[in-house]
């Protein structure tokens, strides 16, 4: 079965919906390649929401995050642009 994951933050939108169309077209899912992609992208967005809530830790702790918050605002920035393009290239013409 597969479950469509609600996900909050960098390429929400996009990756919600290469999951919707994914569940309504299933031999695409079949493919092994769209599977690692989407496995790869869920990977990296949560490598990112790490990277922010570390950064979010310093200042709770009342320490300087500007190290980690300079990592998480790259990293994520990198990573929602690779998920934009892997999603279009996933998606058929008429969704992208």
């Amino acid at each position: 079965m597969i479950y469509i994951y609600e996900w909050k933050g960098y390429d929400a939108g996009c990756f919600q919906s290469v999951c919707i169309f994914m569940y309504y077209h299933l031999h695409t899912f079949q493919h092994q390649a769209v599977s690692f992609m989407l496995a790869d992208m869920a990977m990296n967005i949560e490598a990112a929401r790490l990277c922010t809530q570390r950064s979010a830790w310093e200042i709770d702790q009342g320490r300087r995050n500007t190290y980690y918050a300079s990592i998480a605002k790259a990293f994520a920035a990198d990573i929602a642009n690779k998920c934009a393009t892997d999603c279009v290239q996933v998606l058929p013409n008429k969704w992208s």
